[in-house]
């Protein structure tokens, strides 16, 4: 399937153990909180095999938990604004984010106010201004992601990794 044009891509409100699988969703929305595939609160989603690009956020996660990203490719998103990411996670919960080909977006994940994730074995790459963003949030096991290089510009910053009021951050390991 492909889907775009739309503020929302695919979007599943109040929704469990679902699975979205195979889709391209590209140049879905540029205001606030749009996404080529986005979670509100729901549950036990499978996201896996999913192309989104130029989106401004390639997948969204909004007070959503128990959830598993899984081998997508998350590309320019949020690119131009400087705003948006490949993955987005806010308030959400025990969600699994592993095995993506996170590149070219404007941050590759970020994790706001959010807790006991598993960040593993992504491919970084070519990020605009930060490659992994948590802030607020707590337990959080970051292994096995490698990190390519961060594009220049005036909004880039040269980091990989931006930290802030983290509560616990455990099993530190690129």
């Amino acid at each position: 399937n492909m889907v775009q044009g739309s503020y929302y891509g695919i979007n599943l409100v109040w929704t469990s153990h679902d699975t979205i699988s195979n889709n391209t969703a590209n140049s879905n929305g540029t205001f606030s909180n749009s996404a080529g595939i986005k979670l509100d609160t729901s549950f036990y989603i499978t996201i896996t095999g999913n192309t989104t690009d130029s989106n401004l956020h390639g997948i969204y996660l909004l007070s959503s938990s128990n959830n598993n990203i899984t081998a997508n490719s998350l590309r320019s998103n949020g690119y131009s604004s400087g705003n948006g990411s490949g993955i987005t996670l806010f308030m959400s919960a025990f969600n699994t984010i592993s095995g993506n080909v996170i590149a070219q977006n404007s941050v590759g994940i970020a994790v706001d106010s959010s807790s006991s994730l598993l960040i593993s074995n992504n491919s970084f790459t070519s990020n605009r201004v930060v490659s992994l963003a948590l802030d607020s949030s707590s337990n959080v096991v970051a292994v096995q992601n490698t990190f390519d290089s961060i594009t220049t510009g005036p909004l880039a910053n040269p980091a990989h990794i931006f930290l802030h009021c983290l509560k616990q951050l455990r099993h530190w390991r690129l």
